[in-house]
């Protein structure tokens, strides 16, 4: 990594941003979102405007820009993005290019939501199996109540044949549900990714194995589908699964499918509008009607105050609690035009 003591040295250099590392621009300051080590800083939007609009010119020519009187801080700025490893400098830009943003997927339906309450009786044995043939490879179980032990269980074993790759579990604190039988569940189902345990006396975090899954008790109340859409730092994501999908599709809606605690098909349980109740085949039939399909491709792009913040593409966003589908959350409290939580 070149030292920038001396920025003349770079005048006839260009400088390169790093593929995987990608500004984005708010209204009131930038983001650039490294989507290899998956982590973001905040930039200035003047900054914004150099590492865009000078991509493919030489150094001198920012130099220029910047003026006389503003190089002491355009060296900060040189030097911040090569501490960071954000930028280099190349005689050859054209052995550099642009990360590719086209969004794939193999499958027709990438996560799942089943919401439980203490009355719900699904089907879970048809519900994974109709899961399966769309190749959902990711599901959510929250329970708005403490399940018992051996009913988790029961539920979890209809998934050992499947494809489906990961689990996350969301359940009610109670004194059953307590550590050691979560272990055992994680021990017992490698399927299980992650165990959130809602409305605990207190916070606590546990890294049970080296990588996944963690167990997380929080305070928070999850007791109804309502209590889904907070928007938070804590919940931002920053890959290049999510980045490239949020370009044209919504990070929220896009190819999910959810089944509320009555057994009901909808975009997300969360949902006033269902498409009946779940049943044989109903899944592959619904899921291919434009009328379902009709939300997927809202981007933050074309949604009000959402397409000028500068966490637009690692939002996990809701499309539901919003006062109409091209609105902002209406449980997202940050202001982009200030750069402020509320």
């Amino acid at each position: 990594m070149p030292k920038t003591n001396n920025l003349l040295e770079y005048s006839n250099k260009f400088l390169i941003v790093f593929s995987c590392c990608i500004p984005v621009k708010g209204s009131r300051r930038s983001t650039i979102c490294d989507l290899q080590r998956e982590t973001f800083d905040f930039i200035p939007n003047i900054l914004f405007t150099i590492l865009t609009e000078f991509k493919g010119k030489k150094f001198k020519e920012i130099v220029e820009y910047c003026g006389e009187e503003n190089q002491d801080v355009l060296h900060q700025y040189i030097t911040f993005l090569t501490d960071k490893e954000y930028i280099f400098f190349s005689d050859e830009p054209e052995k550099f290019p642009s990360v590719n943003l086209d969004w794939k997927s193999p499958y027709e339906i990438s996560n799942a939501i089943i919401d439980f309450d203490a009355s719900s009786n699904h089907d879970i044995e048809l519900l994974v199996s109709e899961l399966d043939k769309l190749r959902c490879p990711a599901v959510q179980l929250r329970f708005f109540f403490s399940p018992k032990y051996n009913e988790t269980i029961r539920i979890l074993k209809c998934f050992e044949d499947s494809g489906i790759r990961t689990i996350e579990l969301i359940l009610k604190y109670s004194n059953t549900v307590n550590l050691s039988n979560l272990k055992i569940l994680i021990d017992r189902f490698q399927r299980v990714s992650s165990i959130n345990v809602t409305s605990s006396p207190k916070r606590k975090e546990i890294t049970y194995q080296s990588y996944f899954p963690n167990i997380l008790f929080q305070e928070q109340v999850v007791d109804s589908a309502n209590c889904c859409g907070s928007i938070s730092l804590s919940n931002f994501r920053v890959n290049i699964s999510l980045f490239t999908e949020s370009q044209k599709f919504s990070s929220c809606l896009n190819r999910k499918v959810g089944i509320d605690k009555d057994g009901l098909v909808k975009n997300c349980p969360t949902s006033k509008n269902d498409f009946g109740k779940f049943e044989k085949g109903k899944l592959g039939i619904v899921l291919k009607s434009r009328k379902f399909q009709e939300l997927w491709s809202i981007n933050k792009d074309m949604v009000e105050i959402c397409k000028d913040c500068e966490f637009r593409y690692i939002c996990t966003d809701c499309r539901i609690v919003a006062n109409h589908k091209f609105s902002k959350p209406l449980k997202c409290k940050y202001d982009p035009y200030s750069a402020t939580w509320k």
